[in-house]
């Protein structure tokens, strides 16, 4: 789905030219340094329906080592509450790996706690929106050794669903995934053991599907004693549906990073797999929902170096995109973003060399409503170390704009979270290096704008929402609105909300999010991403809101 935001600007002539531009804003910048002022450091990110963003990691606390940090800001970056969670039995490392919010705005943290006689065991920890602590779960494995929650997704009435790996007795380590209700009760365990091999299995990412099935991806040792992607799909009531194995064509390692499901079910799993070259290379499967290998995609660069992938992302087509780094002999590491088609042709693949010309390396990529894709991770520059460095692409892959971000001791910057939400706005997380020697938490919010400047200056007396044109559309529609002055005479009117929703009521498209002067305005709002309907568009500016219907007929 498109949108285009058409901003009137005045020209002396009395006249506006029609000139395309894209921007991208940076909306806030919130650093934090605990009580301790030593290490703090973003593992994870979330951001809740009202733009509230939730991080966490872990602090450094002086005589107790690591301990969980969980922080959550309003959507202005304004620090709400934080929280830190320490076994003081022990004062051990407690450390957070990820974080979800549910659609009442609490929150979820999971990771590990070390214990006293138990080594690391899961632990997770759900908060109120106002940040009071309601429970605390923890797991110790059969194996009474380390046991580390390394992702956590929230389900279907308040269901919680940890994955990670846990020592078995006897068997090494396993995938344990733990199914919790909204009381933090547990509600089934499930481990996976290659009874084949007994030897190393350990998860590394977890996803589920539209029908609440559980699917946790890792890497297991195989009868060569080599590692294999490895997935699993659990249903809903914690029982194995199935177990899928890929090992590439030299029968050596596989370690899968991400996974990623679509609308229908299909399973993506990606990550790297050394090749016949000698070198890693990507490698991306699709499943479908018997876990039926569908293809397997694989990329090795032009150098026929090393070729990482971190992260994917599956767009509402079904297509997938991949993206991670690749060694380039002359400007060594490299961003390399790719989309796959549903078939696992690869429709494009775009570089990214930051202006150090030395490593980049991707943390995360997300695709928006529209099929625009986004990809952050830490980008070496000559003068600054490494910089935060975001780049969006359009869906062809063309490269729409680059935001970097260097904190103030000109250090190491390293981004570790991305996040876009329904309304376009991109956050970015991390932890950047102080002067003072130790990193602090820092987390930014981006807002976009795409527009065309346009013919008239002259200021509106009201309010004014108006039908949209044509009506009833296919794919597109124009809707104009008019902005008058403030009651003090001033140009600049409250925040301005142009959003459309189904008959449901969900928001499908934010069409503008931002300040603007008092004028008049147009958006070409393109459905092509939708199916025929009703839905209605709300424009709210301060007090005021107004709400009309239109008819999309395809």
């Amino acid at each position: 789905m498109k949108y285009y935001v058409f901003i009137f600007t005045f020209l002396t002539s009395g006249f506006f030219s029609v000139n395309s531009f894209s921007q991208v804003n940076q909306v806030w910048t919130s650093s934090f340094n605990s009580s301790s002022n030593d290490d703090d450091e973003v593992q994870a990110m979330a951001v809740d329906n009202s733009g509230n963003v939730f991080v966490t990691g872990f602090t450094i606390t002086k005589g107790q080592g690591k301990d969980f940090i969980t922080i959550k800001y309003n959507s202005l970056g304004v620090l709400q509450w934080s929280k830190t969670y320490n076994n003081s039995v022990i004062n051990g490392d407690d450390e957070a790996t990820s974080i979800a919010v549910d659609a009442l705005g609490n929150s979820y943290v999971t990771g590990y706690s070390t214990g006293d006689t138990t080594f690391k065991d899961y632990l997770t920890i759900k908060y109120s929106a106002s940040g009071e602590e309601l429970w605390t779960a923890d797991y110790n494995g059969t194996g009474n050794d380390d046991d580390i929650s390394v992702a956590i997704k929230t389900g279907a009435l308040g269901n919680i669903y940890i994955t990670g790996l846990s020592v078995g007795k006897g068997t090494s380590e396993d995938y344990v995934t733990i199914n919790y209700n909204s009381a933090g009760v547990e509600q089934w365990v499930a481990r996976y053991n290659n009874d084949l091999v007994d030897d190393i299995d350990i998860a590394r990412a977890l996803t589920l599907d539209i029908n609440g099935n559980v699917i946790v991806t890792g890497f297991s040792y195989g009868l060569t004693k080599n590692e294999d992607y490895t997935t699993v799909k659990y249903n809903s009531g914690g029982t194995e549906q199935w177990v899928v194995r890929y090992n590439n064509p030299s029968d050596n390692y596989d370690i899968p990073n991400s996974v990623g499901v679509d609308n229908s079910g299909n399973i993506f799993v990606t990550g790297f797999s050394f090749g016949e070259n000698n070198n890693e290379d990507y490698a991306t499967v699709k499943y479908n929902t018997d876990g039926a290998e569908q293809w397997v995609a694989r990329y090795n660069g032009s150098s026929n170096n090393f070729d990482i992938a971190t992260s994917l992302t599956v767009d509402n087509n079904g297509n997938v995109i991949v993206t991670g780094y690749s060694y380039d002999d002359v400007s060594s590491e490299d961003y390399a973003t790719i989309k796959y088609n549903t078939n696992g042709e690869q429709q494009w693949i775009s570089f990214y060399n930051g202006d150090g010309n030395d490593f980049d390396i991707t943390t995360a990529v997300k695709s928006d409503v529209s099929g625009n894709i986004y990809v952050t991770g830490s980008s070496y520059s000559s003068n600054t170390v490494e910089d935060f460095a975001t780049v969006k692409y359009n869906s062809a892959g063309v490269q729409q704009w680059v935001e970097t971000y260097d904190g103030a001791a000109s250090g190491s910057d390293i981004v570790t979270a991305l996040n876009v939400d329904i309304s376009g706005n991109v956050y970015t997380s991390g932890y950047t290096f102080e002067s003072s020697g130790d990193f602090d938490c820092v987390t930014i919010k981006y807002a976009q704008t795409v527009g065309i400047n346009q013919i008239s200056n002259s200021i509106p007396g009201n309010f004014e929402l108006k039908q949209n044109y044509p009506n009833p559309f296919n794919p597109e529609t124009k809707i104009n609105y008019e902005l008058p002055a403030s009651r003090q005479g001033g140009q600049i009117t409250n925040y301005v909300f142009l959003k459309v929703f189904d008959l449901a009521g969900k928001e499908v498209a934010a069409l503008v999010n931002e300040k603007q002067n008092a004028g008049s305005y147009s958006v070409t709002f393109d459905a092509s991403n939708l199916s025929s309907g009703i839905y209605f568009y709300t424009l709210q500016t301060g007090d005021f809101v107004q709400t009309k219907k239109m008819t999309l007929l395809k």
